[in-house]
C-alpha cells in the first residue's frame, strides 16, 4: 500500500498556513509601524520641550545679565577677568536653573507655541 500524500490538498494546506503567516506578519508589521509613528511623535514633543526650555533659558540669562550688569562689583571682589568670567558662569547657571524650575511658565508658553507653529 502506497501512502502518499496527495498533492493538490498539501499545496492547499501549505498555501493556508503561508496566508495565515503573511497575516500574522502584516499584523504585527501594522502593530510596529504605530509604535514607531508614536515614538516618533513622542520624540518631537521631547525635542520641543528641550528647544522651548533652552530659549527660556537664554531669554531669562538675558534679563539676569542685564541686571547682575547693573550691580556694582568692585565693592565684592578685585574685579578683572576671572571675576567677570565666573559672574558670566554664575549668571548662566541661574538662568539654567530658574528656566528647569518651571515656574515662570515662559517655557509652556513657548512650547505651546512652538507646536503650533510645527502643525502648520
Amino acid at each position: 500500500m502506497n501512502i502518499a500524500p496527495n498533492n493538490s490538498l498539501t499545496g492547499m494546506l501549505l498555501k493556508s498556513k503561508m496566508n495565515d503567516k503573511l497575516k500574522g506578519l502584516q499584523a504585527s508589521f501594522d502593530s510596529d509601524q504605530k509604535r514607531i509613528d508614536s515614538l516618533k511623535s513622542v520624540k518631537k514633543e521631547d525635542k520641543l520641550h528641550k528647544v522651548a526650555g533652552e530659549f527660556t533659558a537664554m531669554f531669562m540669562g538675558e534679563i539676569f545679565k542685564s541686571m547682575s550688569d547693573d550691580v556694582d562689583t568692585k565693592q565684592f571682589g578685585f574685579g578683572g577677568s576671572a571675576e567677570s568670567m565666573f559672574k558670566d558662569m554664575t549668571t548662566e547657571e541661574y538662568a539654567k536653573q530658574a528656566a528647569q524650575a518651571h515656574d515662570n511658565g515662559l517655557a509652556e508658553i513657548v512650547y505651546q507655541s512652538l507646536v503650533r507653529k510645527s502643525q502648520l
